[in-house]
């Protein structure tokens, strides 16, 4: 992760998805933080860049560190959570995490074959124009 672009979007889905995590919508954060629920929603599609003291009064509000919503540039490639922060963005998509984790083993690799199923039928290209 290189660009600026791409740490913005990081950040932002960071700031998303522990917004949604904490149940808290666009309006009531972007009001305790004082800016407008448009402002926050350019952070959190990454349209605009957090500032370091927006970050952390963000991160106050939302009951963690600042440092909690910069990408990890030490991690292994392998612990990429992109594919996680970006399901938790989509509407339904905490609920479906949710779902998935309460479920007992055999459940989940059911679950995991009607998913594969349902994305199977679509071609490479649309698989991932569904996901963005």
């Amino acid at each position: 992760m290189t660009r600026a672009a791409d740490v913005d979007t990081y950040v932002g889905q960071k700031i998303r998805s522990r917004r949604k995590t904490m149940g808290l919508s666009q309006a009531a954060l972007a009001d305790a933080i004082g800016i407008s629920y448009q402002q926050l929603q350019k952070y959190e599609r990454g349209v605009n860049r957090v500032s370091a003291p927006m970050l952390v009064a963000i991160a106050e509000k939302l009951a963690c560190r600042g440092a909690d919503f910069l990408p990890d540039t030490a991690a292994p490639s392998s612990t990429d959570l992109g594919p996680a922060l970006a399901l938790a963005a989509f509407p339904n998509g905490l609920e479906i995490a949710r779902a998935y984790l309460a479920m007992d083993p055999s459940r989940r690799q059911s679950f995991l074959g009607v998913v594969r199923a349902l994305t199977a039928e679509l071609g490479p290209s649309e698989t991932l124009a569904a996901a963005q």
